[in-house]
């Protein structure tokens, strides 16, 4: 896991997803925060197990590590120069209006998102939506919403051109489906 600041104060994480879902990761953000506040953090998590403070540890930069660090440095910086960015800011509408027809806006955009990406590839994508359980005793994460042959039906009407009722219809179900527990 990093975390960053920038000199603006803006400040980030990134982290490697396997060891750890994002809900233990907002946790730790969220009592990092609270600590540089000086505000103690209230809720039924355990107490902190007590570890030896942090000491220095000596890196020494050895010639090959020195050079494959200028290496990795030039091509990270070839990556950044190569990307394009481009912001829109869509403001017509949200997750209000997504909710009053009827629809959890996570899975409305998902299905967005396979329809962006089945239009790109010409095939729907694998995604993923979590549904979490960690606060309870044992907890953990599970997928609760994949890729499904109805969001590949609405992903081919579409392309299809036919947007009337029964495009509707298959994007309701591509929205709404949900995986049986196997």
């Amino acid at each position: 896991m990093q975390l960053f600041v920038a000199e603006s104060g803006e400040c980030g994480m990134t982290y490697e997803h396997s060891p750890a879902e994002g809900p233990p990761l907002m946790l730790l953000t969220d009592h990092i925060l609270a600590y540089a506040e000086g505000k103690a953090r209230q809720g039924s998590n355990l107490p902190a197990l007590k570890f030896a403070p942090p000491r220095h540890l000596p890196f020494v930069l050895t010639p090959p590590l020195t050079d494959a660090l200028t290496e990795a440095s030039a091509l990270l910086d070839a990556l950044v120069a190569d990307v394009d960015v481009a912001l829109l800011h869509f403001s017509h509408w949200g997750t209000g209006e997504i909710k009053s027809l009827g629809f959890s806006p996570d899975s409305f955009i998902q299905t967005a998102l396979q329809l962006a990406f089945y239009r790109e590839q010409g095939e729907v994508g694998a995604h993923y939506e979590s549904g979490g359980t960690r606060q309870f005793l044992h907890g953990r994460t599970e997928v609760i919403r994949s890729c499904s042959i109805e969001s590949r039906q609405f992903c081919q009407a579409m392309e299809q051109g036919d947007g009337g009722p029964d495009t509707l219809m298959l994007m309701k179900t591509a929205i709404q489906v949900r995986l049986p527990y196997r």
